[in-house]
């Protein structure tokens, strides 16, 4: 810490970590010690070498491999370009600053830091505040970066001129062109101190010539251009049938239909299809250029697929009311990262939901602190018409289970006592009540990485939907061979199944995924502890599912060769395999996998101790259509 004087130079860590989208540890206490967790990120410098060191936080997901399985859920509805973002952490620091330079010590693989955006508000001060006085700035913006040289990089990018001070940063990423998972040690954020008369800088009216982002003139936009206010209702089918059938139309009609010279002449079904090529906020723009296309694009049925995320700093009170006019067919919704720093307050989102969202199909609300017990018990009121739902870690913020949490419980291991208290604590998907959700009953995509949920009520979801195809209860410490069981009894057409780091497996759960779940495409069985040795399972599994694409077997320590040599000969299809840390194998049995699959485009045999550096440089050069990992520390 420098001095505490206003104006005077200050260099700082980040205090806490305050959200984050995902991350590869397991699911803690804040505070508590995790290997690979974001809240690493928080405190001074601590890894001293490049490599990849569990001190650091790494996120979970990293290159394109992920995009291309069966699982992947792409956006829902059209998403601008300029946004890249797939992750993100915000980290909260001692003293408000205006930011001059940023550091970030990126320990492994850099390259993915996309955005840095800063808040005049921290979390715990913003909840004295409306709604609108929350502000983002986005201080540097840029693409993913490849082909890094392999040291620790200190990444300082040149900062836009910050125009309040701050307390809260927040990191964006995008790992699509990294090579391998990104390792991050500390964020530096430095700057002069902010007076205690400047902070916080409250704006309730923005000025006029300030210099607006994309996402942040949305919200204007939507005000200007709402048609209650501005507009007048486009014309019915009826008359627009009567306008070309009569004849003796009067002269001021034929003068309002030539308004726009050649866009009046193309046909409105072509316009529907141009337009829906375009993104929420380029619809908006597109709308301000004559009277056709503000009557084209302001067609509700353009709005039936919503994707807000790319907009999460502009969606608040005000945004929401402008645009429920344009809102009343909407099929699917993504409001993911929505909510922040209290923007938008419970009354508006359960109006909003109420009066836009009845016949929705899909929601998606990923790390948004919008979902609450209320949001559920809406999501429950659609009944069997809701096909997917997605609340990634939207109830892994522990600060309000911190209260509820004794000494002797923090000094516990039980992963899975520590969740059901937590989930005590605050609303998740079991809510104060008691189960919210009985009525799904037609999910087929269900995400609940991260999130709080005992495994009593999961198991509720999966028996009360059959007709469930993907399933992902990644990091939720929840019992693995329950889970399991209960889809391998109940859900037939399973095709995908996440169970990162659960609890309790067996192999008896591995039987029962195999004999109820035939058209498996994808298993991820990371980090899974294994209540019993899983004998021969794996090779059932191969059996009995030979349309197997992709398996992750991360640190599960069990397999053998056998297993190997059953995957190289009953699943032809198989593309991804993650071995990292199945020190039993050898290397025979992986050459055989690479020699029978053919479509083989990823393999991760980081950590096999009987995998030889000079072996992984040999098959990299006989199979360069696969991307061979072996990572080191």
């Amino acid at each position: 810490m420098g001095d505490d004087s206003s104006g005077k130079s200050l260099q700082q860590y980040a205090e806490s970590v305050v959200r984050f989208s995902s991350h590869y540890g397991r699911n803690v206490p804040y505070g508590r010690t995790s290997a690979y967790s974001a809240y690493n990120l928080a405190g001074s410098e601590g890894v001293m070498s490049y490599g990849d060191h569990t001190e650091a936080m790494v996120l979970r997901t990293y290159g394109p491999w992920w995009s291309v399985m069966p699982s992947y859920a792409p956006p829902l509805g059209p998403c601008p370009n300029w946004f890249m973002s797939e992750d993100f952490i915000e980290l909260q620091y001692d003293d408000a600053i205006f930011p001059e330079k940023v550091v970030i010590r990126e320990t492994y693989h850099p390259g993915s830091i996309v955005r840095i955006l800063a808040c005049n508000l921290a979390p715990s001060e913003a909840e004295f505040y409306p709604p609108s006085a929350v502000r983002w700035q986005v201080l540097w913006s840029g693409s993913p970066q490849a082909d890094l040289p392999h040291e620790i990089r200190n990444f300082e990018p040149p900062l836009r001129k910050p125009e309040f001070p701050t307390r809260l940063l927040r990191l964006e990423f995008n790992s699509q062109l990294a090579d391998y998972y990104t390792e991050l040690d500390c964020c530096k954020l430095c700057g002069p101190k902010a007076a205690a008369k400047t902070y916080p800088c409250i704006i309730l009216d923005e000025p006029a010539a300030k210099k607006e982002s994309l996402p942040e003139v949305t919200e204007k936009l939507f005000r200007q251009l709402s048609l209650e206010d501005h507009a007048a209702p486009l014309p019915s089918v009826e008359r627009q049938v009567s306008d070309v059938s009569d004849a003796g139309a009067e002269d001021d009609d034929e003068e309002y239909e030539m308004l726009n010279g050649i866009f009046d002449c193309i046909p409105f079904e072509l316009w529907f299809q141009i337009l829906s090529y375009l993104d929420f906020h380029s619809l908006c723009r597109a709308a301000r250029v004559n009277r056709t296309w503000f009557r084209a694009c302001y067609d509700p049925l353009l709005c039936r697929h919503i994707n807000l995320q790319p907009f999460w700093t502009a969606v608040n009170d005000t945004f929401l009311e402008a645009v429920e006019p344009r809102f009343g067919y909407l099929k699917s919704l993504d409001i993911s990262w929505t909510g922040a720093c209290n923007q938008v307050s419970a009354a508006a989102f359960d109006k909003f939901l109420r009066t836009c969202c009845s016949d929705l199909r899909r929601f998606r609300a990923v790390c948004s602190p919008l979902v609450s017990e209320a949001t559920l018990i809406f999501l429950n009121e659609l009944g069997g018409q809701l096909e997917e739902l997605d609340v990634r870690s939207c109830s892994f913020y522990f600060a309000n289970a911190e209260s509820s949490i004794t000494d002797s419980d923090s000094d516990s291991d039980d992963a899975a006592a520590f969740a059901r208290r937590a989930a005590k604590a605050r609303p998740s998907v079991h809510g104060q009540q008691g189960f919210l959700l009985p009525q799904l009953s037609q999910l087929r995509r269900l995400n609940l990485y991260g999130s709080v949920i005992t495994t009593e009520n999961a198991l509720k979801l999966i028996r009360n939907n059959p007709l469930l195809e993907h399933v992902n209860v990644g990091n939720c410490n929840l019992n693995g061979h329950e889970i399991a069981t209960a889809l391998g009894t109940h859900c037939k057409h399973l095709k995908s199944l996440d169970l990162w780091r659960s609890l309790n497996f067996s192999s008896d759960a591995v039987l029962a995924l195999a004999d109820g779940c035939p058209d498996l495409l994808e298993l991820d069985f990371g980090w899974l502890t294994f209540e019993t040795h899983p004998s021969n399972c794996l090779v059932y599994l191969a059996e009995k599912c030979p349309r197997l694409t992709k398996l992750f077997l991360t640190a599960t320590r069990t397999e053998r060769d056998a297993d190997l040599i059953a995957l190289a000969t009953n699943c032809p299809d198989l593309q991804q395999l993650d071995l990292l840390g199945c020190s039993r194998i050898t290397a025979h049995a992986v050459e055989v996998v690479l020699k029978r699959c053919k479509k083989m485009s990823f393999l991760d045999i980081s950590f096999c101790n009987q995998v030889q550096d000079d072996i992984a440089r040999r098959w990299r050069e006989e199979y360069p259509h696969v991307a061979i990992k072996k990572s080191y520390n």
